[in-house]
């Protein structure tokens, strides 16, 4: 599949209203104080760092990171559009390193990677190496094929 259209059908998933219950569901489900420093791996489009950007009581600090700089690019895009850009720290970055020092997140959430990368236990153990201790690892691995569903 091209690109773009993946690129498209990112976008277009994150618009519907299925996708973005699901989101709010699945971070409620977290029971977060508000306050982490959450790293989301493997961001994409940022759809998980925007939800949890506008949700309110949110005060922590988030950081989105993805291996495309163009994924990047349209994250930025989305979050400036949706009025959370300055809530969120995204960049373009090798997954199986970081270049953050080990135990600076409370929280990492790493989504439907396991598929999509070449070494998925590298990512994971770097994923590891960048919480803290007794902390929290998030992994979802799904299906999106319902929500972007036209």
């Amino acid at each position: 599949m091209e690109f773009a259209a993946i690129l498209n059908r990112a976008v277009a998933r994150e618009g519907r209203e299925k996708y973005r219950r699901f989101v709010s569901q699945y971070i409620d489900a977290l029971a977060l104080s508000g306050t982490e420093t959450v790293l989301d791996l493997a961001c994409g489009t940022g759809g998980f760092a925007r939800a949890l950007a506008m949700r309110p009581g949110f005060k922590g600090s988030i950081t989105a990171i993805d291996n495309s700089v163009e994924l990047i690019r349209m994250a930025r895009q989305l979050a400036y559009k949706e009025g959370v850009d300055g809530l969120i720290n995204f960049s373009a970055a090798q997954l199986h390193r970081l270049g953050h020092p080990s135990g600076t997140f409370d929280v990492v959430v790493v989504h439907t990677l396991l598929s999509n990368d070449v070494d998925p236990a590298l990512v994971l153990a770097e994923a590891r190496r960048t919480l803290r201790p007794g902390q929290k690892l998030v992994l979802f691995h799904g299906d999106w094929r319902g929500c972007a569903a036209r």
